[in-house]
């Protein structure tokens, strides 16, 4: 049986076209992707794709919108904008069923995902100046209920702070400011110069095809550059030798703790399998070393976990603590961490950590929009290539590799936000 895989099937200088051939799914899904490398206009591409998402020029209004998805055989559409390392990401997602004849719904979903993107609502010149103002209400009310909820508030403030000398730092989303500063006529050039006129796009459709229905794509693309093109990987960041730290108050009933780690390696690293099983292992699962060692055991924190922001050379250990635990706390993560460079791991607790790792990927393969998200990071950062030759990469991952994989780190920031007591 042949291997399932993305193929491309037409490039040009400024799309690429590319489709993976399956019959496991009832859907059909067309994604369509521009990403551009993240600015200090960040909030004002966060604001422009929400209006995008709104209607298109042939419909104006969501109704009109609406009434076409639903003579498409009840098509699903969303459109998102998110952060990948230093870039930023707006992604098109076309979701509908397969009818009998393809053609009912194939060139229609294309058309509609270009469309989103490429022919927005214009109002005398401007973007549509009632989704405008909507839309920037909308980020307000965003924004309060991000302060309002102090955990994600304070995992905001953490990255922003310790990520402030680079894109990653800066926030989508904006200030109060920010967001009421934004002008139409500045939004429309932003829109004209990074969304019409941006080189790094691609296009991805996934479901059951027959040669007929490949043909007509090809027949029909106007799409992308050579792949190795598209995009370069991110460099590798050097970590600072001296800890930096702040503490903030506010009134909550308890403290965050998050500790950023740094890590010496470039995305294409042999070692990048094993550091996804040393994020498991760490706090990736209520059977982790840190939530044993440091909750159950001792009872240092509420809870305890660790993260692996997508595209970024860190992994995050967050905690919910007592004030009074901050500095036990922080001291334990950094010996439970120095005792893995340097030390075997129990064989069982490997083996779990290795077992929800490759879980985690094999269910890719059960989802079309993950098998994509997967494939736009082998392009922005070059790591997995191929999910199945990744996961057999997993299952060889050894006791070495993940004590190698730990000397990685180097503990860069501490962020606490101080709750009363």
């Amino acid at each position: 049986m042949q291997q399932e895989k993305f193929t491309v099937i037409k490039s040009t200088p400024s799309f690429q076209s590319e489709i993976y051939v399956t019959e496991r799914f009832i859907h059909r899904c067309v994604v369509f992707v521009i990403w551009q490398k993240i600015n200090q206009e960040s909030w004002t591409a966060n604001l422009i794709s929400r209006i995008l998402s709104r209607g298109t020029k042939r419909f104006l209004r969501s109704y009109e919108l609406s009434r076409y998805l639903y003579s498409l055989y009840g098509t699903y559409l969303d459109g998102s904008l998110t952060k990948w390392g230093s870039n930023l990401v707006y992604t098109v997602t076309i979701k509908s069923l397969k009818p009998e004849n393809w053609k009912d719904t194939l060139i229609p979903s294309v058309d509609l995902a270009l469309e989103m993107i490429l022919n927005a609502t214009w109002d005398h010149g401007l973007l549509f100046e009632p989704y405008f103002e909507e839309e920037r209400k909308n980020m307000l009310t965003e924004l309060k209920d991000l302060k309002n909820d102090r955990f994600r508030y304070a995992f905001e403030e953490f990255i922003q702070w310790m990520f402030s000398e680079e894109p990653f730092g800066l926030s989508i989303l904006g200030t109060e400011g920010n967001i009421n500063s934004i002008q139409n006529a500045e939004a429309t050039n932003y829109y004209a110069n990074n969304f019409l006129h941006q080189n790094r796009m691609l296009f991805f459709v996934d479901g059951g095809i027959n040669n007929e229905y490949k043909n007509a794509l090809n027949d029909y693309s106007a799409f992308s550059s050579n792949e190795n093109s598209l995009n370069e990987p991110e460099q590798n960041y050097v970590p600072k030798t001296n800890v930096k730290r702040k503490t903030e108050n506010d009134k909550i009933q308890q403290s965050w703790i998050f500790m950023g780690y740094r890590m010496r390696y470039d995305f294409d690293n042999e070692l990048y399998p094993a550091l996804l099983i040393l994020n498991n292992l760490l706090g990736g699962h209520p059977n982790s070393i840190l939530f044993r060692k440091i909750r159950e055991e001792k009872g240092l924190c509420y809870f305890v976990n660790s993260s692996f922001p997508a595209g970024i050379n860190s992994l995050i250990v967050t905690g919910g603590i007592l004030w009074k635990n901050h500095r036990l706390f922080e001291r334990m993560v950094e010996e439970e961490i120095n005792y893995l460079s340097n030390h075997e791991v129990a064989s069982d607790v490997l083996s779990i950590s290795k077992d929800l790792t490759l879980s985690s990927l094999e269910s890719v393969s059960d989802h079309p929009f993950q098998l994509i998200s997967i494939r736009i990071e082998s392009l922005l950062f070059h790591r997995i290539k191929n999910i199945d030759d990744f996961i057999q990469k997993i299952k060889k991952v050894s006791q070495l590799e993940v004590r190698m994989a730990t000397n990685l780190l180097r503990l860069d920031s501490v962020y606490i936000l101080k709750g009363i007591e």
